[in-house]
């Protein structure tokens, strides 16, 4: 793995190198000036964030909010339609309460992947006219408002307004050439589908309830824009911050219920656990079943229903790992019968067994083994369902659009896309998309690194310096947890821990005569197969990050390893020099 340092930390001080460190930091980060500087350590409050720096248009704003305030004077239906990943389902929740609350006929509808496809479709818009458990509409509906969706419906849009369904579009996905022809469009790529529906349900509000106090939703929108791994700076970072103290201090239900069921106390909620715990219980849902249950989860109000729903959950779950497990080991066997070569720069592979539920998982994991962009398609009769994701620099959304003339739909980000495509073009999509690749993937850019944020000698690793580094939560996308590198590390001792020795656990000492702790623990997840390389007595250069370890009402600060190398090695001397 290449380390690539950031910056450089001059000898001073041990004060004036711990203010360079946060310096550092911060410009990593593209933290330069002292406003942005201000409002990433103090962010300002969701409230005070106008329409217009997150990127939403005020005149389409205007339109939509003037149709929906025509629909609630005259008790038309409105139909909020989702999306069935965490953060479809929690925008849908957020937007629907709102509307709720203003006083609107309102009902959320999140589609079934396999029964209605992505996005608003026409099988979609068929179901809310004719299902008989959107009854209590008490009218066919006139508006739909879709959430985490819709950017790229021109189909279903045209279908909507030919019976008589105004839409309007709420959504952060990439646009397409051309615009739906639909009545609003509420659109920014800047913040998650959560985030979107949160300022637009801000702005609701606003305008039509003012006097109202109803239920905070950034909480919902906080583990939705997590779930959706945008960037966590600026306004995401924001609604992330404030969202997670609320979900800390929830008085939701079903929250409450599904932090329970996953083995969490809500003040133990941070990015890291939404993304790894709370989302994908979430997702299961909408991978394997119905998203709709997850929908109920969020918004019911019924300590049993809570519970009952939190248990259904975390038994789908449990399924779609065991799934994702056997898949992944079939995925793997389908790409070397494949016979892969070192020219190709991207994986694409497809089978009639996968299922397209967790073909995004598959892609993701392939990803982290071969660092290399990974579609996979769930092979179909006539059509055929693939999820793609991406690596840093290559921009998976924009290349599958070149062959836009295969598909039957597209849609995504730079990082994770999907499509449906005619089974009997896959040969020639493959074919093509790996020429585009061997276009614009250099051989560099597969070369899998890490981004460290500066060199650190063990005596700048200090209480206060962990506390200033926390001021920097939440992690996430653009704001990751900062990493380290220390030179000639002295091992003093070691020893594999974990039900089957798969972890590394490390004592390490130091010359420094300016250091007044003798040794640091580091712990290497995942790395126990290199113990044998090492000893006491072994030199190592290491990246970490972080951590405070407690135990037993104790505390002190572990070293995280990210990775490790023997010092003084040619590779050593060149991953240690700053880029």
């Amino acid at each position: 793995m290449r380390w690539q340092i950031l910056t450089k930390l001059h000898p001073q001080t041990q004060n004036e190198r711990r203010r360079e460190i946060i310096i550092n930091l911060l410009r990593n980060r593209g933290l330069r000036t002292k406003t942005q500087i201000q409002e990433f350590l103090k962010p300002p409050k969701p409230d005070t964030i106008p329409i217009q720096a997150v990127g939403i248009n005020q005149q389409e704003l205007s339109k939509a909010i003037a149709r929906i305030k025509k629909a609630i004077t005259a008790n038309e239906a409105i139909v909020v339609y989702g999306d069935y990943d965490a953060d479809g389902i929690c925008a849908t929740a957020i937007l629907w309460e709102a509307l709720f609350a203003a006083g609107a006929n309102v009902l959320p509808f999140i589609p079934h992947r396999e029964t209605h496809g992505y996005g608003l479709s026409i099988k979609g818009i068929d179901t809310i006219i004719k299902n008989p458990s959107l009854n209590t509409l008490r009218s066919t509906p006139t508006l739909i408002i879709t959430v985490d969706n819709g950017i790229v419906a021109h189909k279903g849009v045209d279908y909507a307004h030919r019976k008589g369904i105004d839409v309007v579009i709420c959504d952060h996905h990439e646009k397409a050439k051309r615009r739906p022809k639909a009545l609003a469009i509420v659109h920014t790529t800047l913040l998650a589908g959560s985030g979107v529906g949160w300022m637009f349900a801000r702005e609701i509000v606003r305008k039509l309830t003012p006097k109202l106090r109803h239920r905070s939703s950034l909480d919902l929108a906080a583990i939705g824009t997590v779930a959706d791994m945008v960037p966590l700076l600026g306004p995401n970072r924001t609604i992330v911050k404030t969202g997670i103290a609320e979900l800390r201090r929830t008085q939701r239900i079903g929250i409450l219920a599904l932090l329970k069921e996953a083995g969490l106390h809500p003040e133990e909620i941070d990015t890291y656990r939404l993304n790894f715990l709370i989302a994908p219980r979430l997702n299961a849902m909408g991978r394997l079943e119905h998203a709709t249950d997850a929908l109920r989860l969020l918004c019911t109000g019924n300590q049993e229903r809570a519970e009952r729903l939190a248990e259904k959950i975390g038994t789908i779950n449990k399924k779609r790992q065991q799934l994702l497990e056997e898949t992944l080991v079939q995925a793997r066997t389908v790409y070397d019968q494949g016979k892969p070569s070192a020219k190709d720069r991207v994986i694409i592979i497809d089978h009639q067994d996968f299922h397209e539920g967790i073909i995004g998982l598959i892609a993701g994991k392939m990803v982290e083994e071969f660092y290399k962009p990974t579609i996979v398609l769930s092979r179909g009769r006539r059509l055929s369902k693939a999820s793609a994701r991406s690596i840093p620099g290559f921009n998976i959304i924009k290349r599958i659009r070149e062959l836009e003339d295969l598909l039957v739909d597209v849609g995504g980000h730079p990082m994770a896309a999907g499509f449906t495509i005619e089974t009997r073009h896959i040969h020639t999509f493959r074919q093509r998309m790996y020429n585009i690749a061997v276009k614009h993937i250099h051989e560099k850019l597969l070369e899998k690194s890490i981004k460290i944020d500066c060199e650190l000698v063990f005596s700048d690793i200090t209480d206060k310096l962990y506390q200033r580094i926390q001021e920097f939560e939440p992690f996430g996308m653009a704001n990751p947890i900062p990493v380290f590198a220390t030179k000639a590390a002295l091992v003093q001792s070691m020893r594999r821990v974990g039900t089957t020795g798969q972890h590394l656990k490390l004592v390490i000492g130091t010359e420094e005569p300016a250091f007044t702790n003798p040794t640091l623990q580091a712990i290497g997840f995942g790395m126990g197969d290199r113990a044998e390389d090492i000893t006491a007595g072994t030199k190592l250069d290491i990246a970490y990050s972080l951590e405070l370890n407690v135990w037993s009402g104790r505390s002190n600060i572990e070293l995280k390893l990210k990775d490790m190398k023997s010092s003084g090695t040619k590779e050593s001397k060149q991953n240690n020099s700053a880029s």
